[in-house]
């Protein structure tokens, strides 16, 4: 077991100012991204005319833009891993990461609001509205988010640091998603989804470059450069065994969490006796859940390892999602409706914060092992293919969440996803069990 006190006692050079304003960044990024996975497809399906966020119908099927939302993920292949191959190389006056940042993040709210403005079209054309806009915010996401992520193994040389960045970035992630959970719930009835938009990409934008005031970047790779070639970095990158254990384990949490944010706010009408706005006050419970639960999981991360804590926090998931299967049967008594079914998504907040405190502390140990492989600073390589991993989530979770209720009998269905969370959660955890974690820390 790690020695906690002496990991804490390391953590001197990083400021609170420069982890608060890294860490708002993650506020901008989680808000975009779970407008983009929990509301696109209500939003254009006209299945979902009377959900409780007032969403304007367009598309009969939600199953099309379901579908559109899941291929334009195809376009992340090339643009994550592309995008930290140039940061890493990229030599400026301004550093690394931050001329990329500072660029991406106007076209990435850009390209947001617009998605929410569909034309008064054809629906084939509305289609092509929602695909075209959503493969630019993902290159632009991937332009902001690879670099971003990179600065910290660059800012926290030590487990507790990065412990600590990680869990304050988690705070701002899991502020980010419970933000957009109130604006959709509680806002979108009010104001439609054009303004409530509108807002939050105005918010976010001002996150995003806030962030950049945070700490300077610190110079790597000094003297002549050895530069890889996108072929080799690539090749290295893909042939990392610890990393491909760790990105199979993080893609599995991951996405089972956002199947379960799409299940909820896609879920048939007879959920929502409860009232308007029930599925994201539903969904609020899990993750002030994991905001209270945070310092918990970043003291395990310290005293135990990211591994033994990443591998609870997959079990727990694993255990507690089925139970999900209940949300749909909630019914009058002594405690209302409504809690009942936040009592039940609120099994899930151990998991959750986890999930948001603790996988970038184990990617930043996998860079320093690729850098004691090979004398060269790749972090925003290995952070894209995190960015690709985070965003494929958001492309297949939706297409699950609309596939599952076809996939089963009809009173059955709808109930499912969360069984499929758990099962989806416990393969991660067999895989992530053979992560390498003394290998990968130099022990």
């Amino acid at each position: 077991m790690t020695d906690c006190a002496s990991n804490e006692t390391s953590d001197l050079h990083l400021s609170t100012l420069d982890t608060i304003l890294y860490g708002m960044g993650h506020f901008g990024l989680s808000v975009l991204g779970y407008m983009i996975v929990a509301c696109v497809v209500p939003f254009y399906d006209d299945g979902q005319a009377v959900a409780p966020r007032a969403a304007r119908a367009l598309l009969p099927a939600g199953m099309l833009i379901a579908t559109v939302l899941f291929l334009t993920r195809s376009v992340d292949v090339i643009a994550d891993p592309l995008v930290g191959f140039l940061s890493d190389r990229t030599r400026s006056r301004w550093g690394r990461r931050k001329p990329y940042m500072l660029l991406s993040a106007p076209l990435l709210v850009l390209s947001f609001v617009l998605v929410w403005r569909p034309p008064e079209a054809a629906e084939t054309q509305r289609a092509w509205h929602a695909g075209i806009l959503l493969t630019l915010f993902f290159v632009c996401f991937a332009g902001y988010a690879a670099p971003y992520l990179a600065l910290l193994p660059e800012m926290a040389r030590t487990q507790a640091q990065r412990a600590r960045l990680a869990t304050t970035q988690g705070i701002f992630h899991l502020l980010g998603t419970t933000t957009a959970a109130l604006a959709t719930g509680l806002f979108s009835p009010l104001f439609g989804m054009g303004r409530t938009t509108m807002g939050l990409g105005v918010l976010c934008l001002a996150m995003l470059w806030v962030a950049l005031l945070g700490p300077r970047e610190i110079e790597a790779n000094q003297g002549p450069p050895r530069e890889l070639g996108l072929r080799r970095a690539l090749r290295q990158t893909l042939t990392n065994w610890p990393f491909l254990i760790y990105w199979a384990g993080y893609y599995l949490f991951w996405v089972p969490f956002l199947l379960v944010i799409a299940g909820i706010e896609a879920a048939p009408p007879r959920w929502y006796v409860i009232g308007p706005g029930g599925a994201g006050t539903i969904l609020i419970a899990p993750l002030i859940g994991g905001l209270i639960l945070l310092p918990l999981a970043r003291r395990l991360e310290v005293c135990r390892g990211p591994r033994w804590t990443l591998l609870a926090g997959l079990l727990w998931l694993a255990a507690t999602a089925p139970f999900l299967v209940f949300l749909g049967h909630v019914r009058p008594g002594p405690v209302p409706e409504l809690w009942q079914a936040r009592l039940l998504a609120g099994l899930l907040s151990p998991a959750v914060a986890v999930l948001f405190a603790v996988p970038y502390a184990v990617l930043a140990d996998v860079c320093d092992l690729d850098y004691r492989r090979l004398g060269k600073h790749r972090e925003a390589m290995y952070f894209g293919f995190q960015g690709l991993v985070m965003k494929a989530g958001w492309g297949i979770a939706p297409l699950v969440a609309a596939l599952i209720p076809r996939l089963f009998a009809e009173h059955i269905g709808p109930y499912m996803f969360g069984p499929a969370a758990g099962a989806m959660a416990l393969l991660g955890a067999i895989i992530f069990w053979f992560y390498p974690e003394r290998q990968v820390r130099g022990g």
